[in-house]
């Protein structure tokens, strides 16, 4: 029987977790090249060995020209963000809208957004693309404001 996937809404909380159930390692750390929270040494320093390998590079890309009209338009928005890497890249790109609500994945994300670029920050209750797309839609589906 295979063991219980772990999920968790950051590095920290899955380092805990990990930790806590004391697998006989090594274990391996599958990462992209951005990550938050260095969890393979953190992970090996704790006693359990653990290496790491970059299997992915996401590539920051600048905003689309409708996106960037969209958000000088002053229309409302709501802007989904997975990372605090992503939270870093878009407000440095898109400043001076104040019709921002962002869904964040996590804490760690919503602590990443600078202070006062968002009208609005809400955390997703779970750290994964289920979660996301339930704020997502409760957001959407409040009324206007007047």
């Amino acid at each position: 029987m295979s063991e219980p996937v772990l999920i968790a809404p950051d590095a920290v909380t899955l380092i805990a977790q990990i930790i806590d159930r004391a697998p006989n390692g090594p274990l391996l750390h599958l990462r992209g090249q951005d990550a938050h929270g260095n969890i393979a040494a953190t992970l090996s320093q704790a006693g359990i060995p653990t290496n790491e390998a970059i299997v992915y590079t996401q590539n920051a890309i600048p905003l689309a020209p409708h996106a960037l009209r969209l958000l000088q338009s002053r229309l409302p928005v709501i802007l989904p963000v997975f990372s605090a890497r992503s939270a870093r890249l878009f407000f440095a790109a898109a400043r001076d809208n104040a019709a921002i609500t962002v869904a964040a994945l996590s804490g760690a994300v919503a602590a990443a957004i600078p202070p006062d670029t968002a009208t609005r920050i809400v955390v997703s209750p779970t750290a994964d693309a289920a979660g996301m797309l339930a704020t997502v839609r409760s957001l959407l589906m409040e009324p206007a404001s007047a």
